[in-house]
């Protein structure tokens, strides 16, 4: 059985009273919050307080997830205690796109390979191509373990992003936790709700994760053509019309933006754009992706009973959704039972295995994730 204690922080109230009791010390605690709230050196010392033996990772966010509430100037906690299942965690710093690949390698050559079931990993949102980050950690871990996770958020800031575990968090950092043994269960999906439009390019000039051009013209131009009054608010408002790709590999990926480059004229996406391909510019209605989210939610429930459940959705659903995000929290709460402990966070790009994939972890944008957990 996993136990979890959850709390919440805000201005407003503090700490609230602690949801649920533990039969003893947790292994593993997840904090999310935003970047300036977590960037606090008095917050990790307050969590130690709280739980002096525990695993404590951190990570800033573009949102939290907490039951049912969707919020921004809040730091969200949830404290694990497994009676079976022991936990290890991998931390390594990534200092541009170009590293990612070397960084997932370590991660998951550091990690004990024996009993592993599971890993979760919490990247930097900024720096990292989260397709390299990925594709290395699957390379390099057992076939058999799954493997979810997300990239780390600025709020609509898209300055710096925020990771530590057993310290306050800093920039540039990649963590990863591994869960072990025979006797936990993990679910597990991702769903998104987008469409493709008309709006067909080719990729002209990219490289790695960088976007040059589409049909010939610079990307951000083209970009800017379609966002008319919403230039103002790039990079934004691009996460309103991601890209829809064909991978080879991975099959039907969505790919969103992380930041532009006005000089350039370029845009930074969370995972490769591959040049030569064919894309299509996507959006969605807030019914869909509100429907998707249930989807998700539905797939990834254990049979036996999910006791605790990590959510991890994209920016750009929350800008697109604004008020109504938590109709897509409601939507996986309904789909798993309300009183499972939900817990997560709006990221800059989502990690989890997809429809076509196997166990093979990939990127994900604007999409809804859910990772359940069970011990038997």
């Amino acid at each position: 059985m996993i136990n979890v204690q959850q709390r919440l922080w805000n201005k407003e109230e503090g700490w609230r009273k602690p949801i649920g009791d533990l039969p003893g010390e947790p292994q593993l605690v997840f904090v999310f919050g935003s970047r300036l709230l977590v960037a606090e050196p008095s917050l990790y010392e307050q969590l130690r307080q709280f739980y002096k033996d525990a695993y404590i990772l951190i990570g800033s966010t573009a949102g939290n997830i907490f039951g049912g509430e969707v919020s921004d100037d809040s730091i969200t906690v949830s404290a694990l205690h497994f009676e079976k299942t022991k936990i290890w965690y991998a931390e390594t710093t990534v200092e541009n796109a170009f590293d990612s690949q070397n960084v997932g390698k370590k991660l998951a050559e550091f990690l004990p390979q024996e009993d592993l079931v599971h890993s979760f990993v919490l990247s930097d949102g900024l720096l990292v191509n989260g397709t390299e980050l990925a594709a290395s950690i699957n390379q390099y871990l057992p076939k058999n373990v799954t493997v979810t996770g997300g990239l780390s958020g600025d709020g609509n800031d898209f300055n710096e992003t925020l990771v530590g575990v057993n310290k306050a968090p800093e920039v540039q950092h990649v963590a990863l936790i591994g869960f072990y043994g025979k006797d936990l269960r993990i679910g597990y999906a991702a769903h998104g709700g987008w469409h493709p439009t008309k709006n067909t390019y080719t990729i002209t000039k990219a490289k790695g994760n960088v976007l040059y051009e589409l049909n010939g013209e610079r990307a951000l131009d083209v970009y800017k053509r379609l966002l008319g009054d919403k230039v103002k608010e790039l990079p934004g408002s691009a996460l309103l019309f991601p890209l829809q790709l064909e991978l080879p590999d991975e099959g039907t990926v969505t790919r969103t933006i992380l930041g532009v480059d006005e000089s350039e004229g370029s845009m930074t996406f969370a995972g490769d754009i591959p040049e030569g391909l064919v894309t299509q510019i996507m959006n969605s209605t807030e019914a869909d992706l509100i429907e998707s989210a249930g989807q998700a939610g539905r797939e990834a429930a254990i049979a036996s009973g999910t006791q605790f459940a990590l959510l991890v959705s994209c920016v750009g659903r929350r800008l697109l959704l604004k008020d109504r995000s938590r109709e897509e929290v409601a939507k996986v709460r309904e789909a798993l039972g309300e009183k499972v402990p939900t817990h997560g966070f709006y990221s800059y790009g989502e990690l989890c295995p997809g429809k076509d994939s196997g166990k093979r972890c990939l990127l994900h944008n604007q999409t809804m994730t859910v990772t359940t957990f069970a011990e038997i």
